[in-house]
């Protein structure tokens, strides 16, 4: 049994928490103030749950192998540091990790000053539709081409409310998932050649245009008009079909020489129960590691993401 911690008590707090207690480990959850997130402690025995904040606790930190920080990006700096000063080994730190790059350089020069390793929280790497879809393409003899689009609903998003900060670097903060999400697949880009513009006062840039070749030798385009219609969408090229993730949970395929497209069952009853790619991701966390996204790592992609945005996080 691992002695797991929980830092947050919103909404992804409460995902992770739905999860976690489903498994044989001890697990704290430490919040700054409750909220309309309710965290149902019967389900099992071995829970804790405290507000008040991290910083007032009075809790031994050194009994935690793994904590998973879920607060705002605003404290991801003084919870990880506070974390790693205590000497927790292992953290996995919700996207986008920092409030901005300065912050996520300064907690890597922490993190390598020290024994302990962070990992950002990127979790449609763990779909059940992308492990098929993996499995799938490694059938048809690997992937030939890309097309991509991380069209946001920029209507939606104002509707909301967000801070400012937030919606004027929205590309860092949200559509990130999907970039990750797709060189993840056929591999960083060796070879980019992007454009964008602004065309929105409330975003730095809403409209992305692009084209490349992989470290894999895969080709891949992409075209996301935040101004129009559209949605996140993945599509992959085999000498075999085209697979579609539209939504991302979802597996379509349109065989070569074929019009029909159609949806492909799979096994996704984790990603049903809970929220999609939690339930992978957390076992990784807790085992092997294995398609996690180093600090070290996420923060030599932000060259490629810097050139795709067209301004800096």
């Amino acid at each position: 049994m691992k002695n797991i911690l929980i830092v947050g008590a919103g909404y992804m707090a409460q995902e992770y928490f739905n999860y976690l207690v489903t498994t044989n480990n001890f697990l704290t959850v430490i919040g700054r103030k409750k909220n309309k997130i309710k965290f149902n402690q019967k389900k099992n025995k071995n829970v804790s749950i405290s507000y008040g904040g991290i910083e007032k606790s009075k809790i031994n930190f050194k009994q935690f192998s793994h904590a998973i920080v879920a607060v705002n990006e605003k404290y991801c700096l003084s919870v990880v540091s506070l974390l790693i000063k205590n000497k927790v080994k292992n953290i996995l730190v919700e996207k986008p990790g920092a409030k901005n790059i300065h912050e996520l350089k300064k907690l890597q020069k922490i993190e390598l000053s020290s024994r302990s390793k962070i990992y950002i929280a990127y979790n449609r790497r763990f779909y059940e539709s992308v492990k098929f879809v993996k499995d799938l393409v490694k059938k048809d003899k690997g992937i030939i081409s890309t097309a991509f689009s991380f069209t946001e609903w920029i209507d939606k998003i104002k509707s909301a409310k967000f801070e400012k900060y937030l919606m004027k670097k929205w590309f860092y903060f949200n559509s990130l998932h999907l970039i990750d999400l797709i060189f993840y697949l056929i591999g960083d880009p060796k070879l980019i050649f992007s454009k964008s513009d602004k065309k929105n006062k409330n975003f730095t840039k809403s409209l992305y245009l692009g084209f490349g070749i992989s470290k894999k030798n895969i080709h891949f385009s992409y075209h996301s008009n935040w101004e129009s219609a559209g949605r996140w969408e993945i599509l992959l090229y085999t000498k075999k079909r085209k697979i579609i993730l539209s939504p991302l949970e979802k597996v379509q395929i349109q065989n070569r020489n074929s019009t029909k497209i159609e949806f492909l069952n799979f096994n996704n009853m984790r990603d049903e129960k809970f929220k999609p790619g939690i339930p992978g991701m957390i076992d990784s966390f807790l085992s092997s590691k294995k398609d996690l996204m180093k600090l070290k790592e996420y923060i030599q992609k932000f060259r490629v993401y810097n050139k795709i945005a067209g301004y800096n996080f």
